[in-house]
């Protein structure tokens, strides 16, 4: 992690973005310290960041990550979808999907924010009573902009 001169973190991906925030997991940080994000990975991710969450960051300020990357254990642990695009390229229905699960302090800001781009994402899923975004980002298989409310 670098510091900037007004203290605060400087991302290695964006400004404000670092790899290591897509390594979490706060119910099983055991499982998250497993996560090895590849360089192919890391490539996405890089474009991700730099095209999609980095912008919203800018409109919407702080936004915490509390999803990103899992392992097949971790995926199983925090029960998800068998094939979860949290998976990332462990993933052999969507290969090169890539999922983010993200909250911030301005929820309605950041839906319209989020809404208005949907054509850029796979999938967003806005969880309002738990108060996060999933955020699924496209893999080849050409399906764009779908938005769900749970």
């Amino acid at each position: 992690m670098q510091i900037n001169t007004n203290g605060l973190d400087m991302g290695d991906l964006t400004k404000n973005f670092s790899e290591w925030e897509f390594k979490v997991s706060e119910g099983y940080p055991l499982l998250a310290a497993q996560i090895v994000i590849t360089p192919a990975e890391r490539s996405q991710l890089l474009c991700v960041c730099k095209f999609f969450l980095q912008p919203l960051r800018n409109y919407v300020g702080t936004i915490t990550v509390t999803s990103g990357k899992r392992t097949r254990l971790l995926n199983i642990a925090v029960d998800g979808a068998e094939n979860s695009d949290h998976l990332w390229s462990a993933n052999p229905v969507r290969i090169g999907a890539i999922a983010v699960d993200i909250t911030c302090e301005h929820l309605n800001l950041a839906e319209k924010w989020l809404i208005e781009r949907r054509d850029m994402l796979r999938h967003l899923v806005i969880y309002r009573d738990r108060k996060f975004f999933h955020l699924g980002f496209p893999a080849n298989d050409n399906q764009y902009g779908k938005v769900t409310r749970a």
